[in-house]
This record gives C-alpha cells, sequence and structure tokens, in this order.
C-alpha cells in the first residue's frame, strides 16, 4: 500500500523527468542527515521517486518496445544489471576505505548519475499515454 501512493503520481511518463531530480535531491540529503528523523525523511523521499519511476517506465517501454516489449524490458534489466555491478565495485572500495569524505563522494557520485539519466531522459520526445488493453474477464462487463 504505501508504493502505490507515490506510483498513482508518477504513473505519467512526463513524471518521470522531475522524479530523477527528486531523487537525486533524497540521495545527496543522505549525507546531510546526522540524526535518525532526517535519514527518514531521506530515505522516504527517495523511495517514493523510485517508486514513482517504476510507474513511469511502464508507458514508456510500451511505446519505445513496439511490438516486442519483453524484449525491450529484458535489455532494459541487462542494463541495470550492469550498471549496479559496475556500481557494486566503487561501493566495496568505499566500505573498505571506511572513511566520511569516501562515503560522501560516492553519495554525490550517485547523486550525480541521477541527474545525469534525468539530462538523457530530457531528450526524449514526450510520450502520449495510451491505456492499458483489459484482460479478458476485467472491466465493466466482466461485474
Amino acid at each position: 500500500m504505501p508504493r502505490l501512493v507515490p506510483g498513482r503520481g508518477g504513473g505519467h511518463p512526463a513524471a518521470a523527468r522531475p522524479r530523477l531530480t527528486v531523487q537525486a535531491l533524497a540521495t545527496s540529503c543522505f549525507v546531510l542527515a546526522d540524526t535518525f528523523w532526517p535519514f527518514v525523511v531521506a530515505v522516504c523521499a527517495a523511495a517514493g521517486a523510485r517508486t514513482a519511476g517504476t510507474a513511469a517506465r511502464s508507458p514508456l517501454v510500451r511505446h519505445y518496445g513496439g511490438d516486442r516489449p519483453q524484449e525491450f524490458r529484458a535489455c532494459l534489466r541487462a542494463v541495470t544489471n550492469l550498471g549496479i555491478s559496475l556500481g557494486a565495485v566503487p561501493a566495496g572500495w568505499v566500505v573498505q576505505l571506511s572513511t566520511l569524505t569516501a562515503y560522501q563522494l560516492m553519495v554525490a557520485g550517485n547523486a550525480i548519475a541521477f541527474l545525469v539519466a534525468e539530462a538523457i531522459l530530457f531528450h526524449l520526445p514526450p510520450v502520449t499515454p495510451v491505456p492499458a488493453p483489459l484482460r479478458p474477464g476485467t472491466g465493466p462487463s466482466a461485474a
């Protein structure tokens, strides 16, 4: 249920653009949080932006995936996994260093990565939302 609320606001494809800024700002707030409650606020903002992005991704996959959205989604997942793998190496190095400066630089790099992704997404043409096709046995006539 908590993921439903931010997902409703981010379901429109255009909502993916500002959510990356929100995610970058929330991520950068991690370095400013020195007590529990500011940290909770930053985590909630980052999680909400991520959930909104997940909801906004589906119309983009439908639009750019063409006749084979499953293949497009699989390619997207493979690129995401590659990014996570490449990020895990410096993250492990930062954990080994165990210094505040290294942690802050890693968080700043993560926030910058969100802004770079937003810059790339900004250059995509707008996508008009298309209603999802009804599955058999759903909709007003199924009642």
